[in-house]
């Protein structure tokens, strides 16, 4: 499957990111665009999930319905065989086809249609294991600080948090403080 994605082997930062991931440990994957970040978060989540806990384990957060459909499309293709339930989240309608979509053990959102869903109470933020922030310095960028700090606030304090993105503003470095 990783041939599919131009990977012969794994690089050297996806090789660390990866152990720092499996060892339970917060993690900023700092890289240039098309370095494998999606990649190594992606192999380490499936790593992750127990597929005999039916509930959401691992929320991905996007900037852009572009990453979310982009991510889902990876998760998918690397973990069709695990018997695990991945959805896709956007405020797009008909993003999410059913409500049995939104019990995925894994969802791959935008922030506002994360948000809109938990308003809504469609979906349990609860019992997360895994938070991944991808292309965080996008949420800055963007204005999305505000609904990201919302969400986060409705974590568990043991949730592993996983921060990819290309460059490193200071508003990202105070956000993982």
């Amino acid at each position: 499957i990783l041939l599919d994605y131009g990977l012969q082997k794994l690089s050297e930062i996806q090789a660390k990111g990866i152990t720092s991931i499996l060892q339970f440990q917060d993690t900023i994957i700092h890289s240039q665009a098309g370095s494998g970040k999606s990649v190594l978060y992606a192999i380490s989540i499936l790593q992750m999930i127990d597929p005999s806990i039916q509930q959401l384990q691992a929320l991905i957060l996007s900037p852009t319905r572009y990453v979310v459909s982009r991510d889902y499309k990876l998760l998918l293709k690397l973990g069709e065989s695990m018997n695990i339930s991945i959805a896709s989240c956007t405020t797009k309608p008909g993003s999410v086809e059913n409500l049995e979509e939104i019990k995925a053990q894994i969802i791959i959102g935008t922030v506002s249609g994360v948000k809109e869903m938990r308003n809504k109470d469609l979906v349990q933020l609860g019992k997360v294991r895994l938070l991944v922030l991808d292309e965080a310095d996008e949420f800055f960028g963007r204005g999305l600080e505000a609904d990201l700090r919302c969400l986060t606030k409705l974590l568990v304090d043991e949730t592993q948090i996983i921060v990819s993105t290309c460059t490193l503003p200071e508003e990202v470095k105070k956000y993982t403080e």
